[in-house]
């Protein structure tokens, strides 16, 4: 996502809700008030398309493609309301609803205070901004900073400015603009350098283009940003000649990377802008330094060409390796056997590369006859064969030769039955019995396997497997035994809650099912089989909807989650551990992605603030901290993956953890929103939480890789359809990144696939994700039950999105029902 229509997202409450905000934009966030900015997030309202309306509402669809005007509201909102209404419509996207309040409040200014007069009117210039009318943008922010009576205008004006005069190619003006934004705020100057850089090229200006990329290296940034910087740079000196100083970006970036890929390719373009100077030695150490070091690099397969092209010498098993991970699969067989015929000591590994090489050839018998001679180099280790054995039977299955893999593993499991990876042989190869179609064969597998290594990680689901393996071949009896096997050999495992399952949908009465229920109910943990078992035990229907909904987070919740938090990390009991500890605040991280986050560069700043959290993972504290700071900033989707890691640090889950941790990884973001859609389309609100969660972590500028965009990963094509069936005015695929769009089309098209499948909301979510035609699909083969529709589900995606919606719907209802 690169328009600014999807960038905007949440930066205008952090700066004008309420007159709240900073002039100092990288200050840190408050997060030690309950009732804060989180909030104002979860109930936020998203007001209809009809533009005219005068108080925010539910998201209804247009009924025409022109919004019709509505009456005037009995209580029109007061102008300094209205200024209020259109933060929190600019905080959903919602940039024309928030043009009409802004205006309307404008319109009758003398009932502003100063501070109000001028917060609407930079709000309004932004709103503008994402409509991109950009010069009706540059006339507002021109009299908002020039004005005398503005006491403080926010310095981000100047940036905006700048993007605006940038946008109708006035490139002289946005240099000036920006560089009066760095004039009041450096912070992010890493990223706001490479802009002004940008224009002077478009204005045929090298020289200074390269002043601007260099003034950009000089202040802090994510590596992956200073990378791409140098890259510029060094570009830029090339272009001009000067090879010193374009060797010097070079050198500069392999010391910034960390990747084999760039740290090999910087190599390379200093060996080759060294051969352009004159400097054949410098080149030839490059170019030895990038293969003796990086073989998977693309740079260190280009210096290796170099290097054999000038007659210099290479060790024949590393250029070999080399020409492995290029895919140059004739010059590794080459290279490779020369090692073999030159070589008395020969390493193991290379018989393992040249089988893979022949394999790259399509020559993939000879590549089974070189794994044979890998496992002859240490024929009395064991873990070495049967590390061959792996090898072999995977080589065997990538060429669709699965009797032969199966024969394999086989092989190994009766020569060595007693290693520690035959049990896992012996579940593959029962798993490439049902790859071959043959059930009788699966299920003589999985049960040997099962009964040979009952104590075997694997056991239980072999046990699972081989019971749906005989209840689909209609051996109900042998199936029930096999389940109950299952919840015999390892009692906690989640395919004992599986086997549960079955049992109780099997039982031919209730009598029957009862010992089952009552094992069922009692069970713990939080992955789908043990959820959905519970439901099954307590007699709870699946996606069952509880009246008393309460989308809310607490101060009550939030202290007993930081009292738990001080007794575990045994912390002073009356330590305030809400606020971001000085390391954290005053990492440069921090205050960059802030700063970038609230210019609207919200990809930028995410690349930042990821950074932080990532390395921070292990530190359960700093994860509580930045989970809450991330949640008042808007960053959903990292906020979210910073309060999970306390599950995994402390041991936990979400039904052993205090609440408040498990409302910060299961939020309510845009409760007020998803509920009044929910009334509108009459499903259970919680489904609509649970699917945005799954589809997008609430990351409303998510983009996944089949192309699908927004809250609720709505792709082009359906986003289109969706915007015709409702009339939706002035549609265009980046809407689908506004939270104001996506939780509309997204309530849509779940409400339209619960209408087709019945209400069967589990056929709707595989419809939602799969597909409708596949959806209905494996409703015509599936028994009458969830459980049975999900095992005839052959997309392993729509499985896992049913799973982890049903899990999460459970665990909505545990922390938001009473």
């Amino acid at each position: 996502m690169t328009t600014h229509n999807q960038l905007i997202s949440f930066i205008f409450i952090l700066i004008c809700f309420l007159s709240a905000c900073q002039q100092n934009d990288d200050e840190p966030i408050t997060t030690t008030t309950p009732a804060s900015l989180s909030e104002t997030l979860i109930h936020k309202t998203v007001p209809a398309p009809n533009h005219a309306q005068t108080t925010p509402g539910p998201i209804v669809p247009p009924q025409t493609s022109t919004p019709a005007p509505t009456s005037t509201p009995t209580n029109t909102p007061m102008p300094a309301t209205r200024v209020v209404l259109g933060a929190t419509a600019i905080a959903i996207e919602d940039f024309a609803g928030a043009i009409d309040h802004l205006n309307t409040a404008l319109r009758s200014a003398t009932e502003l205070d100063t501070t109000q007069y001028w917060e609407a009117q930079f709000e309004l210039a932004l709103a503008q901004f994402a409509q991109s009318d950009y010069n009706t943008t540059i006339a507002i922010l021109t009299n908002y900073l020039n004005t005398p009576d503005n006491a403080a205008p926010d310095p981000r004006a100047h940036f905006y400015l700048g993007q605006a005069h940038l946008a109708l190619g006035d490139c002289p003006t946005a240099i000036l603009a920006y560089e009066q934004y760095l004039a009041r705020n450096t912070t992010a100057a890493a990223y706001i350098y490479p802009l002004i850089g940008q224009c002077h090229l478009w204005l045929n200006d090298t020289t200074a283009a390269i002043t601007a990329y260099t003034a950009a290296t000089q202040f802090p940034a994510q590596r992956v940003t200073r990378v791409e910087t140098l890259y510029k740079l060094a570009n830029l000196h090339l272009s001009l000649g000067n090879y010193p100083a374009a060797i010097a970006q070079y050198q500069a970036i392999y010391e910034a990377a960390r990747t084999p890929t760039t740290r090999s390719d910087a190599l390379y373009q200093i060996g080759q802008i060294a051969e352009l100077n004159q400097q054949p030695a410098v080149a030839i150490a490059n170019y030895q330094q990038a293969v003796n070091n990086y073989p998977t690099g693309q740079g260190s397969y280009l210096s290796l060409i170099e290097l054999i092209n000038q007659q210099q010498p290479v060790d024949e098993y590393q250029r070999g390796l080399i020409d492995y991970h290029a895919q140059a699969y004739l010059p590794c067989i080459d290279a490779f056997q020369n090692v073999i015929s030159t070589t008395t000591n020969i390493q193991p590994d290379t018989y393992r590369y040249l089988a893979w090489c022949y394999e790259g050839v399509g020559e993939w018998p000879q590549g089974i006859e070189q794994l044979n001679n890998y496992a002859n180099t240490q024929p009395d280790d064991i873990d070495h064969l049967a590390q061959a054995t792996a090898y072999q039977a995977e080589m065997l299955v990538r060429q669709q030769q699965i009797t032969a893999a199966a024969q394999t593993y086989q092989t190994f499991i009766n020569t060595y039955p007693n290693h520690s990876r035959a049990p896992e042989f012996a579940f593959k190869y029962a798993q490439l019995w049902t790859r071959l179609g043959r059930p009788d064969d699966t299920l003589a597998a999985y049960q040997t396997m099962a009964n040979r290594y009952p104590n075997a990680p694997d056991a239980p689901e072999a046990y699972y497997r081989a019971g749906i393996t005989a209840y689909e071949l209609g051996r109900t009896t042998i199936a029930r035994t096999l389940w109950t096997s299952a919840t015999i050999a390892q009692p906690t495992s989640e395919y004992s809650a599986a086997s549960l399952i079955w049992l109780i949908q099997t039982s031919p009465d209730e009598e029957t099912a009862t010992p089952h229920r009552r094992l069922a109910a009692r069970l713990p943990g939080a992955t789908f089989y043990a959820v959905r078992a519970r439901d099954l035990g307590q007699q709870i229907s699946p996606f069952t909807r509880n009246q008393a909904i309460n989308l809310t987070m607490n101060a009550a919740e939030q202290a007993e989650a930081e009292a738990w938090l001080r007794q575990w990390l045994e912390l002073d009991p009356t330590a305030n551990i809400a606020p971001l500890a000085p390391h954290l605040r005053d990492d440069p991280r921090r205050r960059v992605g802030t700063t970038l986050w609230q210019l609207g560069l919200l990809n930028e700043a995410k690349r930042e603030l990821e950074d932080l959290r990532q390395d921070y993972a292990d530190d359960p504290l700093a994860s509580y901290q930045l989970a809450l700071y991330f949640r008042e900033l808007g960053l959903y989707r990292s906020s979210i993956l910073a309060a999970s890691r306390i599950y995994v640090l402390a041991n936990v889950n979400i039904f052993t953890a205090p609440t408040f941790i498990g409302k910060l990884t299961y939020p309510p973001y845009y409760a007020d929103n998803v509920q009044a859609l929910a009334r509108q389309y009459q499903y259970d609100p919680l489904i609509q939480m649970a699917l945005i969660r799954q589809e997008s972590l609430f990351e409303s500028f998510a983009t996944s890789h089949a192309a699908a965009k927004g809250l609720s990963q709505v792709i082009p094509g359906t986003g289109i359809y969706i915007a015709n069936k409702l009339n939706w005015p002035n549609y265009t695929e980046a809407d689908l990144y506004r939270p104001y769009t996506g939780l509309a089309f997204g309530a849509y098209y779940l409400h339209e696939q619960l209408i087709n499948f019945d209400g069967e909301v589990h056929m709707a979510l595989a419809a939602y994700n799969g597909g409708p035609g596949n959806a209905y699909r494996w409703a015509q083969t599936a028994p009458d039950h969830i459980d049975g529709y999900i095992t005839t589900v052959d997309f392993y995606e729509t499985r896992q999105y049913i799973y982890r919606i049903y899990s999460g719907y459970a665990f909505y209802r545990y922390l938001y029902t009473q």
